[in-house]
């Protein structure tokens, strides 16, 4: 990494990956999160050792990790099923730690397009 002296813990970035679901009455996304998979797997083979990587799939598991140990990035999928989700995670991660740099992507289009 270019810019190890703004790491928190001069150690690896600390990346955190979710592509969230609800899973209260329902899981409302089964599927294997393969897109934060492929992205994990691009930054391990470009940076190797410099990052640690952890992936997300269900909204508890990250805001427990978030709480214990917040990341350096923390990036979520964007889908419409879990675009309120990602807003609520990325409220709490401000909450802890405004300095965390939020990247959020995906197919997710506004709905008023107005």
């Amino acid at each position: 990494m270019n810019n190890e002296s703004s790491l928190k813990n001069n150690g690896p970035l600390k990346i955190y990956l979710g592509d969230l679901t609800y899973d209260t009455v329902i899981i409302s996304a089964e599927a294997i999160p393969l897109n934060i998979g492929f992205v994990a797997t691009y930054c391990k083979q470009q940076f190797g050792s410099d990052v640690e990587i952890s992936l997300f799939k269900y909204v508890n598991e990250l805001e427990k990790a978030i709480k214990e140990s917040p990341p350096d990035i923390l990036a979520l999928s964007n889908y419409v099923w879990n675009r309120n989700i990602g807003y609520e995670i990325f409220s709490i991660m401000k909450d802890i730690d405004s300095t965390v740099l939020n990247v959020w992507g995906g197919p997710n289009f506004p709905i008023d397009l107005s």
